[in-house]
C-alpha cells in the first residue's frame, strides 16, 4: 500500500486583467507581481527555502510550503493589499492579484505530476465569483488582492485561530463549481466587511439582511451560495496536461 504524502499548504496567485495590458507591459507586471509576492512571504516568515512543486503559471503561480506556515500565507492577504495600495501609487499600470490558498496532501515532485491537491488549488484560483469581484467591489475599495480559501485551509488556520491578520469575520462563505471540483470555499478582500462581499456574490439578498446571512455561515452546518463554473478553463484546453513539479534545474524558486 503506498503511504499518503504530508499535508502541505498551497498557494497560488495570478494577475488580474493580465492580458488587458500592451505586450511591453507584460513582463514588467510579471516580474513586480513575482517579486512583491515573495518579499511578502519572506518578511512574513515563510520558509521559501522549503518551496516546492513551484509551477509558473505565466502571470502567476502555484506552489507548496510547509504546512506550519499555512496561517502565514493567509496572513500575507492583507500584507499585500497594503503593498498593493502604496505601490499602486506611484506605478502604472497599476498591479492586481488573485490569491488561492489550500491544503492537501501532496508528493514533492520534480516532473511532470498531475496531483489533486494542486489541481484544486488552480480550480479555486480560476473560480468565477473570485474573477467577478474585483469589478464589483470597486465602489468600495481599491483594487489590490482578493482572496480566496478553501475550506480545508479556513478550518485548519483561521478558525482553528492560528492567523493574526485576518479572521473568520472577515470571510465570506460560497460553494465553488469548477469543472471536477465543488466545495465550499471563503472569500476575503481586505478593507471590505464580509457582510458586503456577500451581498456583492449575490445580488439578490437585500441591503440589511446580509449580516444575519454573515452570521449563518460562519455555524458549523449552515448552508451556502452555490456559483456554477460551467464554461471555466485553467491554462487552456481541459486535457492539457498541466506541470506541478519544479522548474527545470531548481528544485526551489
Amino acid at each position: 500500500m503506498r503511504k499518503m504524502p504530508s499535508t502541505r499548504a498551497l498557494f497560488g496567485y495570478d494577475i488580474i486583467g493580465a492580458s488587458s495590458h500592451d505586450d511591453d507591459q507584460l513582463e514588467p507586471l510579471r516580474a513586480a507581481a513575482h517579486d512583491l509576492v515573495d518579499a511578502t512571504l519572506r518578511d512574513e516568515g515563510v520558509d521559501l527555502e522549503a518551496r516546492a512543486n513551484y509551477a509558473p503559471t505565466g502571470d502567476g503561480a502555484l506552489a507548496a510550503f510547509e504546512e506550519a506556515d499555512l496561517p502565514l500565507l493567509i496572513d500575507a492577504i492583507d500584507v499585500l493589499h497594503r503593498k498593493l495600495r502604496e505601490r499602486n501609487r506611484w506605478h502604472k499600470p497599476e498591479l492586481r492579484l488573485r490569491i488561492s490558498i489550500h491544503a492537501a496532501p501532496v508528493h514533492l515532485v520534480e516532473r511532470e505530476s498531475f496531483q489533486r491537491g494542486p489541481i484544486d488549488l488552480a480550480r479555486i484560483l480560476d473560480a468565477a465569483p473570485l474573477k467577478s469581484i474585483a469589478t464589483r467591489l470597486r465602489d468600495f475599495r481599491p483594487d489590490t488582492v482578493f482572496g480566496i480559501v478553501s475550506d480545508q485551509a479556513f478550518r485548519t488556520a483561521v478558525r482553528g485561530r492560528y492567523t493574526d491578520r485576518i479572521y473568520v469575520e472577515d470571510f465570506a462563505s460560497i460553494t465553488v463549481e469548477n469543472k471536477e471540483f465543488t466545495d465550499r470555499c471563503w472569500i476575503c478582500a481586505p478593507g471590505v466587511d464580509a457582510r458586503r462581499i456577500s451581498e456583492v456574490l449575490d445580488p439578490e439578498i437585500p441591503t440589511g439582511q446580509a449580516e444575519a446571512r454573515s452570521e449563518r455561515t460562519q455555524a458549523p452546518n449552515s448552508g451556502t451560495q452555490t456559483i456554477g463554473l460551467s464554461n471555466a478553463t485553467f491554462n487552456g484546453n481541459n486535457y492539457a496536461p498541466m506541470n506541478f513539479g519544479f522548474p527545470q534545474g531548481n528544485a526551489h524558486a
